[in-house]
């Protein structure tokens, strides 16, 4: 009787599903990690924007012929949550491209909406920046948010490190009896 070498209709139906399986979990990772990578981008760019914002402020403090970049607004009709923001304080500008551009900046779009307030030195970014349920438009919460997910991590490496611990002194204390 001869013996045939081939990959029979199961294994090949497996492979193909280990295959998609790891396609899926490749998409998602990728998807995760572009995502994660926009908004670091985005934030170094608002930073950016905060620091050339202080140095304006600076210059025209000095000499008060020295304007302020960007329009000043007392709304913004384009986006609710953002009217909000700009109403509680009267000093808010709208940075067009060509301020953009002075700044440095000029691969931003201008039409994304890029606000500054030069006296509480912070900027929102009008689209808004999505993480989980939450959309933050001012650069201060961004960081704030930061700062709160840096805690919980280290809080929940602590109570790992404690609970470990906790095992080990259990698995010594059952050895010793």
């Amino acid at each position: 009787m001869k013996r045939e070498y081939g990959i029979t209709t199961i294994k090949l139906i497996l492979i193909i599903v280990l295959i998609i399986i790891i396609f899926c979990g490749g998409f998602f990772l990728l998807h995760k990690l572009w995502k994660v990578h926009n908004i670091k981008n985005l934030k170094t760019d608002l930073l950016y924007i905060q620091a050339k914002g202080k140095v304006i402020k600076d210059k025209h403090i000095l000499n008060e012929n020295d304007e302020l970049m960007g329009e000043k607004i007392e709304e913004y009709p384009e986006n609710e949550e953002v009217n909000k923001i700009i109403s509680e304080s009267d000093k808010w500008y709208e940075l067009d491209q060509k301020d953009l551009e002075q700044m440095g900046k000029g691969n931003l779009k201008s039409e994304d909406g890029y606000i500054i307030n030069y006296d509480t030195e912070d900027v929102i970014y009008a689209k808004g920046i999505k993480e989980g349920n939450n959309t933050f438009y001012k650069l201060s919460d961004i960081i704030k948010q930061e700062s709160i997910d840096e805690n919980k991590k280290e809080e929940n490496k602590q109570d790992n490190k404690e609970k470990n611990e906790e095992i080990q002194n259990d698995i010594l204390d059952d050895n010793e009896e």
